[in-house]
């Protein structure tokens, strides 16, 4: 079961909030998988203080939060640091970020995780959602899971929050419900609050990269490790982490660290390379064996920002005890979704089993 706290705020609280909420513009944004659509849900803004995209959507600088929000965010990081609600939570760490919504009766949203919040892993992502207003289910499943009596189900009330603990990102699906609440209007107001951080996509402290020119050969800082761009012959210690290729002068086999899906955007990459982190202890190991390494590529302009190979540079060579948290939580990911499959191993029964 979630934390869920159904009086995080007095009666008196939720309805000043509710009001000052509901005076807020709101829009129903276009799908962005059916562009002759529109979601079925209602969006103010999203408040942060990361000045990167989040969702395909552009951020509002977390300086022009409405005050009651600002309020609330201190309120959160109060209680997080007082009673750990999740286990993972970093005592201290600031609310920075606010997604405000907002739902009519008939509005849902469907199964979805929130694999971008693991980009920043070391000071977890665990997600605080208050809500307002008139009461949506909310489902919660394992990833994949298609049995709904075993679906978590929460009904949260007016002025509650639930928590969606750090690791859920990975491992479970959440989903917002329609209502049959006609109070308020049928209007609920969801706010939902995190810690975000914004990556750092660069070499080792005390480098930088290279200004863009037109030199074939170059690397992001002086002393190693470091992005070395070029061929084997110009940095032969370095470790290629490319896609496999059989073409040209030189050949290279296919390595663990590929951007396989042509990824150009550093921060969604980042996304991506963690994803990977957590699937399993094979691309652990391998990010342990290229830490203080430097890295190949020989495909992408000297001091390209958006060279791949910068964020596995940054993701090996985090300090020690970054690192570690880092292991320990996907050493956690991966155990968790090794018993999943190991029990459904355990209870699957072939075709012909299933007739007498």
């Amino acid at each position: 079961m979630i934390p869920y706290f159904e009086d995080f705020f007095s009666e008196k609280e939720a309805d000043a909030e509710f009001e000052r909420l509901r005076e807020l513009p709101f829009v129903r944004t276009r799908n962005p998988f059916n562009s002759k659509s529109r979601v079925r849900h209602l969006t103010h803004a999203h408040y942060s203080i990361v000045k990167s995209s989040y969702g395909g959507t552009p951020p509002t600088p977390f300086s022009e939060t409405p005050d009651n929000i600002k309020k609330i965010c201190l309120k959160l990081a109060a209680f997080s640091a007082e009673h750990k609600t999740t286990g993972l939570i970093a005592p201290g760490s600031p609310v920075n970020y606010a997604s405000v919504l907002a739902y009519l009766s008939d509005d849902f949203m469907i199964f979805h995780q929130h694999k971008e919040d693991t980009v920043p892993v070391l000071l977890e992502s665990t997600v605080y959602v208050a809500s307002f207003g008139a009461m949506h289910p909310v489902a919660i499943r394992e990833e994949g899971c298609k049995d709904k009596s075993k679906y978590e189900i929460i009904y949260p009330k007016h002025g509650s929050v639930y928590v969606l603990p750090h690791g859920y990102n990975v491992t479970h699906e959440h989903a917002v419900l329609e209502s049959d609440d006609v109070s308020y209007d049928g209007l609920r107001i969801a706010i939902n609050f995190k810690h975000r951080t914004e990556p750092v996509i660069s070499g080792p402290p005390g480098g930088g990269l290279r200004p863009k020119s037109r030199e074939k050969t170059g690397a992001s800082s002086p002393s190693s490790p470091r992005v070395c761009w070029g061929s084997p012959e110009d940095f032969p210690d370095a470790v290629y982490v490319g896609k496999r290729n059989s073409r040209g002068k030189f050949k290279y086999d296919e390595s663990p660290f590929g951007n396989k899906l042509k990824i150009n955007d550093p921060v969604r990459f980042r996304d991506w390379a963690l994803s990977q982190v957590y699937g399993g202890a094979t691309m652990l190991m391998h990010l342990r064996n290229i830490r203080g390494k430097d890295l190949l590529c020989p495909w992408c302009k000297p001091g390209n920002p958006n060279c791949h190979a910068l964020v596995w540079l940054e993701l090996a060579n985090q300090p020690e005890a970054e690192f570690s948290k880092m292991c320990g939580l996907a050493t956690m990911y991966f155990t968790a979704l090794a018993e999943k499959r190991y029990a459904e191993t355990v209870n699957w029964r072939p075709a012909w089993a299933n007739h007498s």
